[in-house]
């Protein structure tokens, strides 16, 4: 695959072949990770998004724009995984590229779970050094979305529910992914 001039993978490089054993192990950690987001289940990759949610928060507020620092967390949280997928897909790595993909989209179930709680603001906000009771804490997608303007914030379920529909076609598109590059270069 060509992107511009750089080559997925990159030239020289080939897709690693996916043995069964390692698709049916995968297949099981996917299927138990997304039991977990069934109601009262813990999502244990909530935590690791969180901590680079967080920091996109201080490190994008350095260009100055207020609603840069407040997408920030967003951003982030969506573009670590997004480079680490395009990082092991460069380097021909496929059970990687698989799972970075996968978790960009799992992530986005978070940024949708909280776009969604932007007029109701029943979540438990964190942010450094602050608790979700003490005053000063904002909520990132009610910010977002008064900024936007246009009565977006009377959106907040359906854009919402429509990027929790895109988290999950995602999730099961990378797991798609992976079927089929297990298929298309079966190991030897």
């Amino acid at each position: 695959m060509q992107l511009g001039n750089i080559s997925i993978p990159a030239d020289g490089r080939a897709w690693q072949p996916v043995k069964t054993w390692q698709l049916i192990t995968w297949l099981v950690i996917y299927a138990a990770l997304m039991w977990t987001y069934r109601e009262m289940g813990t999502r244990i990759l909530d935590a690791a998004y969180l901590v680079v949610h967080e920091a996109g928060h201080p490190l994008f507020s350095y260009l100055g724009v207020e609603i840069l620092t407040v997408l920030g967390g967003t951003i982030m949280q969506l573009l670590v995984p997004i480079l680490l997928a395009l990082s092991f897909a460069w380097r021909g790595h496929t059970l990687g590229t698989a799972f970075c993909g996968w978790a960009t989209f799992n992530s986005l179930t978070g940024v949708a779970i909280y776009m969604m709680d932007a007029r109701a603001k029943g979540l438990a906000l964190v942010s450094p050094g602050m608790v979700s009771d003490d005053e000063g804490i904002g909520h990132d997608w009610e910010y977002i979305f008064n900024w936007m303007g246009h009565g977006m914030i009377q959106h907040d379920q359906q854009l919402g529910h429509f990027t929790m529909w895109i988290a999950w076609i995602g999730m099961f598109a990378s797991v798609g992914w992976l079927v089929w590059m297990w298929r298309r270069y079966p190991a030897e």
